[in-house]
């Protein structure tokens, strides 16, 4: 009751419920292709989760509120984790934007990462993602797909100065979860400026049917956001923002309690992101140039991260701090050469300077002494720095026929500058110096044919490519299977993608369909090299001594079906449905690709606006097992029956027998109330049934029932 009675008095921004397709889609546009388009007129297939999407999920971080997207799939190594899976890539072949800005950096290896978790849920306009290449739009990474998280621009110019105000809460019972925030926007004349604040306090979550408390999973954010709007002129606009936000005490659910001393194995003091960036944008310019768009930023990521191995006589406990500064600034021009024929050009540049050193505190549990010692073999500091040129050009041959073409030419330069102690024993400093470029050419084709002013059919070929990044080029690393050690010879990575769609926009109903094929080459692997480093000088190989490197060891393909659709039955009642196919293969080894989601999909029914005022929605989330295991996955604590212990161990075995992941199906229920005409009541019950399950490539099994419970109002 004390929670419900703190949540009413909660004021906070609110939209009065819409109908969020917005005309079916047809009239939302968006920019993630580097084109101002809509959803429905766009070559590639795009997914968007609105405001007022993410408002009715009740996410509690950026990456639950895309899991109900088509083609997505969340992967968790705990519960503030959130890694999107598309397409059968993640990590750093999934390229994540904030408001434009590259998230991604040199720095990011192959597996998971909370890069999208980074964020303030609470100041997010919308969350744009692009599905397969992006990678003439926006380069390296863009493998599987990109995440454009649009935050919220105030655009409310008044002639007085004027104040408006908003606070909002959320409370979940699985975890004990408080999310609040605060806002107050600022408006005169030429000048809409909004400053706002949030804290989250996140305790251990709950499981499903039997599991309990699955601790530690805690974590605690704090944020900063202010975005001033500019108006110069009628179209022309500058923006200044500022985001700082910060996350600590991050609890890493997998293997955390394989040590027998309590501490966890892996833990995240502190996770610290800013961005500073300066927007102009022109509109409805007159002669050649249509429109015009400039932006300038720094990117500073600040990190750290314990790893802690217990033994019998002592705990080592390495303790990584990272410093990621970027810079960047670029421009795009919008020129129409015909009536018929349009023309997107531009250029970016970016530079990064990373920086990461190791302290080790080895304690004697005999004596409880605390020594403190530089460990030998890191990643060497260094800078890494891209240019590059695109163009997108489109052609509308006929009333019903639009024809794309897409060009782009990175140059990445690497440069390290390595210390003495980066080096293992057994390899020479100057093995850690590297001064390499590399250069990449991709290219996309494509058309949009409309049947019908409703039936769109799309068709595109596209290349993406991935750079090797500091950890592929320059990782020095002891490992529990040997020790990793540089390749300055690993290349690019690269794929092409065929795809074929259809969109269908009636006046009661809405569907897409996407087919797509993607093969990819020249994957980066770890793959032991036939060497070893001597590391306790005894002159003989022992166990974790051979060597591996990353290396461009493997093609394989992806393909699958993204379906989804929706049907109004009456004014206020209307069905949904969505399912994802995917399967992905490596040709090299003949074995299942890694991270390539089961089939899942979710169906549901809503209705919007009872008596002009209540809405609800019941849906079920449907995934099937997951019985394509690639090898390596089988030694993967994300197997085990228990991911928090030590695995693969006799006293952990294996989820299942044959190394599958169940499948699920869970329950969940949201609705809304407004209560006045300045706020609404959201109220909602995940996981009705308290299903016990675990999301495929999660490291920690998924939250069992909760209720949620938030208040919006603004005046």
């Amino acid at each position: 009751m004390q929670y419900f009675l703190f949540l009413s008095l909660i004021m906070v921004n609110f939209d009065a419920p819409t109908t969020i397709s917005d005309d079916n889609g047809k009239k939302q546009t968006t920019t993630i292709t580097r084109r101002q388009e809509s959803y429905f007129d766009s070559l590639q297939n795009i997914e968007t989760a609105t405001s007022e999407e993410i408002k009715k999920r009740f996410p509690r971080t950026t990456a639950d509120a895309v899991r109900e997207e088509s083609g997505v799939w969340i992967q968790k190594s705990g519960h503030g984790g959130g890694a999107p899976i598309i397409r059968g890539q993640i990590g750093n072949r999934v390229l994540y934007l904030l408001d434009g800005v590259r998230i991604n950096n040199g720095r990011l290896f192959q597996g998971p990462n909370q890069f999208l978790n980074q964020t303030d849920i609470n100041f997010i306009d919308k969350i744009d993602i692009l599905k397969g290449s992006g990678s003439v739009q926006y380069g390296s990474d863009a493998i599987g797909g990109v995440i454009n998280v649009v935050t919220r621009t105030p655009d409310i110019f008044t002639q007085d100065p004027s104040l408006f105000y908003s606070v909002r809460s959320r409370f979940s019972s699985i975890d004990q979860g408080f999310n609040n925030s605060a806002d107050i926007t600022f408006s005169y004349d030429y000048m809409s400026l909004l400053i706002g604040a949030s804290s989250v306090d996140v305790n251990d979550v709950k499981g499903g049917k039997g599991l309990g408390r699955l601790d530690p999973s805690s974590w605690n954010e704090g944020h900063l956001f202010i975005k001033n709007n500019i108006k110069l002129a009628n179209d022309k606009f500058m923006r200044v923002s500022y985001i700082d936000s910060k996350r600590t005490d991050i609890d890493r659910y997998d293997q955390s309690k394989r040590n027998s001393s309590g501490i966890p194995r892996f833990f995240s003091p502190v996770e610290d992101r800013s961005i500073v960036k300066i927007d102009y944008d022109a509109d409805n310019l007159a002669g050649f140039t249509r429109s015009f768009n400039a932006y300038s930023y720094a990117h500073l990521f600040d990190t750290t991260f314990n790893d802690t191995l217990d033994s019998a006589m002592k705990i080592n406990q390495t303790h990584f701090k990272g410093d990621q500064d970027h810079y960047g600034a670029g421009m795009q021009f919008n020129s129409g050469v015909t009536k018929a024929v349009n023309v997107i050009y531009g250029t970016d540049y970016r530079y990064e300077n990373l920086d990461e050193s190791q302290r080790s505190f080895i304690t004697d549990k005999n004596t409880g002494a605390v020594s403190l010692s530089i460990p030998k073999g890191q990643t060497p500091d260094g800078i890494f720095d891209v240019f590059d040129l695109y163009t997108l050009t489109d052609w509308q041959l006929t009333e019903s026929l639009r024809l794309s073409v897409g060009l782009r030419f990175e140059n990445t330069h690497l440069n390290s500058d390595p210390k003495q102690n980066d080096a293992l024993p057994g390899l020479a400093v100057d093995e850690l110096n590297l001064n390499k470029t590399w250069r990449a050419m991709t290219w996309s084709t494509g058309a949009v044919y409309s049947i019908s002013s409703s039936v769109n059919l799309t068709g595109s070929i596209s290349t993406g490519f991935r750079t090797p990044t500091y950890a592929d080029a320059l990782a020095v690393a002891p490992l529990n299977i040997g020790v990793n050690v540089p390749n300055p010879d690993v290349k690019p990575e690269k794929s092409i993608t065929y795809e074929t769609g259809v969109r269908t926009s009636q006046e009661n109903w809405s569907g897409k369909s996407a087919l797509f094929y993607t093969r990819l080459d020249d994957l980066v692997i770890s793959k032991f090299n036939g060497s070893f480093l001597d590391l306790n000088s005894n002159g003989a190989i022992d166990v974790g001594e051979l060597t591996l490197s990353s290396v461009n060891a493997n093609d394989g393909y992806v393909y699958g079906i993204e379906s989804a659709a929706e049907y109004r039955l009456t004014k206020i009642f209307t069905v949904f449905g969505q399912v994802t196919w995917t399967i992905g293969q490596d040709t090299t080894n003949d074995d299942p690709l890694n991270f390539i989601p089961p089939v899942n999909g979710l169906t549901g029914a809503k209705v919007d606006k009872i008596a002009d005022l209540f809405w609800v929605e019941l849906y079920a989330i449907i995934a099937r097992a997951q019985k394509r295991v690639e090898p390596l996955s089988k030694t993967d604590a994300l197997m085990a029956d228990d991911p928090a212990l030590k695995f693969p161990n006799a006293a952990n075995p294996p989820l299942r027998d044959d190394f599958s992941i169940p499948g699920f199906t869970t329950i969940n229920l949201k609705s809304g109330l407004p209560f006045s005409s300045y706020g609404v009541l959201y109220l909602s019950i995940d996981n009705i049934f308290n299903k016990k399950y675990r999301i495929a490539y999660s490291r920690i099994d998924s939250p069992g029932r909760s209720f949620n419970v938030g208040v919006e109002l603004a005046f």
